[in-house]
C-alpha cells in the first residue's frame, strides 16, 4: 500500500505562476497519477480568499476523490488590508446580549456556523513583519491582539480547531489565550495548532503544560522547511515536540513547490525523531485527523494511491 502524506498547511489558494487556477493546484497535489498529498488544509489570510477557500473544498468535480480542509481566518500580515467597511461593527448572531462585532468577524462567524467542516486560520500575531517604507509593524500589535482575540473566541464559541501563527509574540498570544480561556469558563478551541513552530524547546513543554490543563485541548506542532529548517535549533525542537503531536506541513502558496517540501520535511524529520519515512507519514496522517477531526468530511478518509516521495510503502 502507498503511504501519502497530509499537508496540514498551506496556502496554495494563493499561487500564481506555477499552475492557472486553484482547481489545478488541487489537480497536481492530489489528482494525478503522480499526486504527493493524501490531503491538504488549505489557510485563508483575509477574508477576500475566504469564497476561493471554500470552493477548493466543495467543488463538485473533485469533492468526492480529495480531501481539502477548508480554513478561514485573517493572517496578522493583512490585517492593515481590512478596510473601514469592514471594521464596523454589527450584533452577533448568535449572542445578542454581548458587544457588537466588525463586520469581517462577524461574516467569519456566519460561515463557521453555516459549516460544521470549517477550521479557523491562519490567525495569530507577529512581531517581525514590517512596512518596508515607515519600518513599522505591517498591522499594530493592539490590532493583531484584537483581531485574533475575536477569531480565538469564536474558534472556542463554535469548538472549532485553529493553526495560529506566532512570530517574537508568544507571551502576547498565550495571554490571549488565557483571557479566552477565562470569558469561557475554562474553554479553549479543541485543536490548537502551532504552524511553523519557531519557539525553543523548553517552549513546548511550557505551550502544552498551560493549555492541557483542562485535558479537553490538545496541541499540535508543525515545521515548515521554507521556514525552520535553516535554524540550528529546529532538530532539536522537533525531539521535543515528538510523534505525538506532530504534523507535515508546508506553507506554501504555490503548488509545484509543494512536492518537494513535503518530501524534504519526511526526511528531515524522520531523521531527527529516529524513525522510518514510512512511519513518520503514517503517525502524522493519524494526528492530522486528530487536529482537524471536529471539522473532518464524513465518509473521508485518507487516501492511498499515486507514489509518495517517489518510494512505495508496502
Amino acid at each position: 500500500m502507498v503511504v501519502l502524506p497530509f499537508d496540514a498547511h498551506n496556502h496554495v489558494q494563493l499561487g500564481t505562476t506555477s499552475v492557472p487556477s486553484p482547481a489545478a493546484a488541487v489537480d497536481l497535489l492530489l489528482r494525478t497519477d503522480d499526486a504527493t498529498l493524501s490531503g491538504m488544509a488549505v489557510m485563508s489570510t483575509h477574508p477576500r480568499d475566504f469564497p476561493t477557500v471554500l470552493d477548493m473544498a466543495r467543488n463538485e468535480q473533485y469533492e468526492e476523490d480529495c480531501l481539502v480542509i477548508p480554513c478561514l481566518g485573517v493572517h496578522p500580515w493583512f490585517l492593515h488590508e481590512l478596510s473601514d467597511c469592514e471594521w464596523e461593527e454589527q450584533p452577533q448572531q448568535q449572542q445578542q446580549d454581548k458587544d457588537s462585532l466588525p463586520n469581517w468577524v462577524a461574516d467569519l462567524e456566519s460561515l463557521l456556523v453555516s459549516d460544521p467542516n470549517i477550521v479557523v486560520g491562519e490567525i495569530g500575531l507577529d512581531n517581525f513583519h514590517f512596512d518596508p517604507y515607515t519600518k513599522e509593524l505591517t498591522s499594530d500589535m493592539a490590532t493583531q491582539v484584537k483581531a485574533v482575540e475575536y477569531q480565538l473566541s469564536l474558534a472556542t464559541q463554535y469548538q472549532r480547531p485553529v493553526s495560529l501563527h506566532c512570530v517574537r509574540a508568544m507571551g502576547k498570544l498565550m495571554d490571549a489565550l488565557t483571557k479566552i480561556q477565562k470569558e469561557f469558563s475554562g474553554q479553549l478551541p479543541p485543536r490548537i495548532y502551532f504552524h511553523a513552530f519557531g519557539g525553543k524547546a523548553a517552549t513546548v513543554t511550557q505551550i502544552v503544560k498551560t493549555l492541557e490543563k483542562k485535558k479537553a485541548t490538545k496541541v499540535f506542532f508543525g515545521f515548515a522547511p521554507v521556514i525552520n529548517f535553516e535554524s540550528k535549533k529546529t532538530m532539536e525542537v522537533i525531539r521535543a515536540v515528538g510523534l505525538e503531536r506532530l504534523v507535515l506541513e508546508t506553507d506554501h502558496e504555490e503548488a509545484d513547490r509543494v512536492p518537494p517540501s513535503i518530501k524534504a520535511g519526511v526526511e528531515l524529520i524522520s531523521k531527527a525523531l529516529g524513525v522510518s519515512k514510512e512511519e513518520l507519514v503514517s503517525i502524522t496522517n493519524r494526528n492530522v485527523q486528530d487536529l482537524y477531526g471536529s471539522c473532518w468530511p464524513k465518509g473521508k478518509t485518507l487516501l492511498a494511491g499515486g507514489t509518495v516521495l517517489g518510494e512505495r510503502v508496502e
